[in-house]
């Protein structure tokens, strides 16, 4: 009991000189108002010889199957970094690894951002959002160059100098933004500034140090741009690959062609031109909306496409038609690059068939006349002579022809529009009366007067407005 008395005497003491000391500061002492609680209630007060408790962790808890499969993960964007990985593909991809512990489309882009660092960049490529890009930087390629020259051997530090500067020109192709959902325009695969320009400076300036040629910027271009699609094969479309490969189809229509080409790296795939075809197709005319200070004129001849058959029947002849338009102007229409059906192709590539009537069609009333050729002076005497001596002996060539009649300013290379087909015999009435009445309803578009020219007689006739 006595020593109860004690314990309890000694906390009143201690008490009595807390309320002491708190009179005597309260005016200028400062109290925290979480510690002065605690404090008072006895709450949160560390006991002696007992170890403070520790804070728990902010965050995810760390997990050491996910963090396994974030590695894998990662491994898997290093292998196939070409084909411009989204956030959201590589979630999916560490699905595959970990199941329902893969992490959010947000926490797995912080933690890319810090396995990396600097060397991850994620943007919105293409249409398609975080798309994640891996490069390393001028600096740090130059600082690993450095770090590596332990020796004095001339040829080790020269594959060196070479290694480091491959490192350095594919980092600045892979830094490029290329887009593969349209394919470059007929004005891009012909202008060869714009082909120099599609290669980063430090290709340029590789591939111009190699050529000793004064005047080669289009092998610079063409052979630049080869070696970029190797880089990047899935991320971007070289126009120059993609000219040449149209143009050796056109010409020849060789698949073993273009597939050698392609394995080469000069060109593109004999599927990736035949896609480009079928979109080109797709997308229909592109003829100006307004023909003010041109002119247009409708040619129509017999298509043939000789299909292997067993018989040899079932060959493909029928009516094409096409579209001069003088002076010509650039093609601005962009081809997207989609995975197009037959559906497709037919719904835009049809012209509505009208059946001749002789008795209803012999009521109408039409007038020709023939078309006086337009010149300033009046026409020469000796034209129909020099065309019946000369033209048909082919003593002079029709270009040479054409200068002889026409005189005045040149009015420019003509731009050809090509316009769906017919599957119909050429000489059919009904297949010409639908040529026909196809041809005056698109020459009223451009509130034109239709002017249309078959093969047979060489002639071109005008068609009376409505």
């Amino acid at each position: 009991m006595l020593k109860r008395f004690r314990k309890i005497g000694k906390e009143n003491a201690d008490n009595d000189r807390f309320n002491r000391l708190s009179r005597d500061h309260q005016a200028d002492a400062i109290y925290h108002q979480k510690c002065s609680v605690n404090f008072r209630t006895g709450k949160n007060i560390p006991i002696g010889g007992t170890p403070e408790q520790k804070r728990k962790k902010q965050g995810r808890p760390d997990h050491t199957e996910a963090n396994t499969a974030f590695l894998k993960t990662m491994d898997y964007l290093l292998e196939n970094e070409e084909d411009q990985l989204t956030v959201k593909d590589l979630v999916h991809q560490m699905t595959q690894f970990c199941g329902d512990l893969a992490y959010t489309t947000v926490h797995m882009k912080s933690k890319i951002k810090t396995h990396f660092g600097d060397e991850a960049f994620i943007t919105d490529v293409c249409g398609k959002p975080n798309v994640v890009t891996l490069r390393k930087t001028a600096s740090v390629l130059l600082q690993e160059f450095h770090q590596s020259q332990k020796t004095s051997d001339p040829e080790t530090e020269k594959r060196d100098i070479i290694k480091t500067a491959a490192k350095l020109i594919k980092s600045d192709i892979k830094s490029m933004e290329f887009s593969r959902a349209v394919y470059p325009s007929p004005a891009t695969i012909a202008s060869c500034e714009e082909n120099i320009a599609y290669l980063p400076d430090s290709l340029k300036q590789l591939l111009g140090g190699i050529f000793s040629e004064k005047d080669c910027d289009l092998k610079v271009a063409a052979i630049g741009q080869s070696i970029m699609q190797a880089t990047r094969p899935r991320s971007l479309i070289a126009p120059l690959q993609l000219g040449l490969g149209v143009q050796m189809h056109h010409h020849f229509g060789s698949k073993f062609l273009l597939d050698t080409l392609y394995q080469l790296g000069f060109s593109s795939s004999y599927k990736e031109v035949q896609k480009h075809g079928v979109n080109s197709a797709l997308q229909g005319d592109d003829s100006p909306q307004d023909l003010e200070g041109r002119c247009i004129q409708h040619v129509a001849d017999n298509v043939d496409h000789n299909i292997r058959t067993l018989d040899g029947h079932g060959t493909f002849h029928g009516m094409g038609i096409i579209a001069g338009i003088t002076p010509g102007y650039n093609h601005k229409t962009i081809v997207q690059r989609l995975n197009v059906s037959l559906d497709d192709i037919k719904q835009i590539g049809k012209i509505d068939l009208h059946q001749y009537n002789f008795d209803r069609t012999s009521k109408l009333s039409l007038k020709f006349e023939s078309l006086a050729a337009q010149q300033s002076g009046a026409l020469p005497d000796n034209i129909s002579l020099l065309c019946s001596t000369l033209w048909p002996k082919k003593r002079i060539g029709w270009s040479a022809m054409c200068n002889l009649v026409q005189d005045g300013a040149y009015p420019g290379k003509s731009t050809i529009v090509f316009l769906p087909m017919i599957d119909l015999e050429p000489g059919n009435l009904s297949c010409i009366f639908s040529t026909m009445k196809f041809v005056c309803n698109e020459s009223f578009k451009y509130r034109a007067n239709p002017m249309l020219t078959f093969d047979r007689s060489s002639r071109c006739y005008v068609v009376p407005t409505r």
